[in-house]
């Protein structure tokens, strides 16, 4: 077994010195709590009618059929045929391609100098 420390043992010391007093427990304590349990009133059980489920079955109805719909507007439009470009646009697109590539390789080319200037202070460390 390990012995405690100086400190556990002041620790140990404060504690028992300045535990708190517990109360005294009520001997009537149980009987308070059963009078008050019995006088309580009990829920009473009640049975359930069908209606409700009744209700929802209709309202189930209206809901498919509205759900059955969009379903159907959506399927139509993404099983669409999609119109071909006509040879007409093929040629425009493929002119506006060419010429924005050729602009894009055609502009000056960046240097490292340019991103990187190399000055009589700076030095590599």
């Amino acid at each position: 077994m390990s012995r405690f420390s100086e400190d556990e043992l002041k620790l140990t010391e404060f504690l028992k010195r300045h535990q708190p007093v517990v109360p005294a427990a009520n001997p009537d304590l149980e009987e308070q709590l059963m009078s008050a349990i019995a006088s309580t009133p009990q829920p009473r059980l009640t049975v359930v009618s069908k209606a409700p489920v009744q209700r929802r079955i209709l309202w189930a109805v209206p809901s498919a059929i509205a759900a059955g719909l969009v379903a159907m507007v959506v399927s139509h439009r993404t099983f669409a045929p999609v119109s071909q470009p006509s040879a007409a646009e093929v040629a425009e697109l493929q002119n506006f391609i060419e010429s924005t590539w050729d602009d894009s390789v055609a502009e000056q080319s960046v240097s490292e100098g340019d991103l990187f200037p190399v000055t009589e202070d700076s030095t590599l460390n």
